[in-house]
């Protein structure tokens, strides 16, 4: 489904990727793992086309986007969901106006058919009937799950995850991963997610990939990357801080 070929991006004078080389198969669920400015959530933004390489290619279902303008964009990007870090919800809309925002940018569906693709939403991220609350009423969980909501309202192609349980306790961060994998099952989507939680990439991920210094440094499935004893995979897996590894 994806191909990332070669790719490159300089931001602010610093070399953010250098040389990315992935493939994306359709239907699984690849996480990003690295360190704090290691390229991950700009790895997202290249594949969402948000942002274009300084050299190598992109390509969406055999599309290379590079060169492609808003409106060539706007097809594909429609195909794609995205699921933000801090969830990104419309403070004065209420849950039900935030699911219901992209299907009215879309202009393709009746109001009827809104109300009834909103309800089904709600229901398959395990909060039906809370079309009329408000973002300010909702704990951190539930604001991820509404989030979750207006991310797959249109069933996209593909979903990208950035942090999906950035600053959830693991009770509740539990809960979104087995949300997220009985949302797979459900929708039958592909997934790339970006986490710093190893419990939630070994138990969502079919394949993990560690980036470092702007390159792929591994590739391979959870139990691959559990039983490395490569001294970067090593020590960002479990936790250790290592002024040799951190100085490289």
């Amino acid at each position: 489904m994806i191909s990332l070929r070669n790719i490159h991006k300089t931001l602010n004078g610093q070399k953010v990727l250098q040389g990315i080389n992935l493939e994306i198969s359709e239907g699984e669920t690849l996480v990003i793992i690295g360190r704090s400015g290691c390229g991950k959530s700009v790895t997202l933004r290249h594949i969402l086309g948000l942002m274009m390489p300084d050299q190598g290619e992109v390509l969406f279902e055999g599309q290379n986007l590079m060169g492609l303008s808003e409106i060539e964009l706007i097809p594909i990007r429609q195909k794609m969901g995205m699921l933000f870090q801090n969830g990104a919800l419309f403070d004065s809309m209420s849950v039900g106006e935030n699911i219901a925002f992209p299907l009215r940018e879309e202009g393709k569906m009746t109001e009827d058919e809104i109300q009834s693709a909103i309800t089904e939403a709600l229901e398959m991220v395990n909060l039906g009937g809370q079309q009329s609350k408000m973002p300010a009423e909702l704990s951190g969980g539930m604001k991820k799950r509404v989030s979750l909501a207006r991310a797959t309202v249109r069933k996209p192609k593909l979903l990208l995850y950035d942090e999906p349980t950035s600053g959830l306790d693991p009770v509740v961060s539990d809960s979104i991963n087995k949300l997220i994998l009985n949302l797979d099952k459900t929708l039958n989507m592909t997934n790339v997610v970006v986490t710093h939680d190893m419990r939630s990439a070994c138990e969502i991920g079919d394949r993990i990939v560690l980036l470092h210094h702007g390159k792929v440094h591994f590739l391979g499935t959870p139990e691959e990357i559990k039983s490395s004893q490569d001294p970067i995979v090593f020590h960002f897996v479990n936790g250790i801080s290592d002024a040799s590894v951190a100085t490289e």
